[in-house]
C-alpha cells in the first residue's frame, strides 16, 4: 500500500469520527454545566456507536442518578 494511499486513508477515516466527537464535546460540556438531560442527548447517539467515552460517561450518569433515575443495570451495559 503506497504511502498517499495511507493518508487519504486515515484522513477519510477523521472525517469520520469529527461528527461523533462534536457529540462527545457537546455531551461532555453539558454534563459539566449540570445539565445531565442534555447530556444523555447528546451521548446517546454516540454511545450506541461504540464511543468509548460516551459509554463511560453515560453510566457514570445512571450509576449516580444525575437527571435520570439511578440504574445499575442499565450504568453497567
Amino acid at each position: 500500500m503506497s504511502l498517499r494511499r495511507v493518508g487519504i486513508t486515515v484522513a477519510f477515516c477523521g472525517l469520520l469520527s469529527a461528527p461523533a466527537a462534536a457529540d462527545y464535546a457537546t455531551g461532555l460540556t453539558a454534563f459539566r454545566a449540570g445539565d445531565f438531560a442534555g447530556a444523555v442527548v447528546e451521548l446517546q447517539v454516540t454511545a450506541e456507536a461504540g464511543e468509548a467515552d460516551s459509554q463511560y460517561l453515560l453510566g457514570q450518569i445512571n450509576e449516580n442518578g444525575l437527571g435520570v433515575p439511578q440504574n445499575f443495570l442499565r450504568a453497567h451495559v
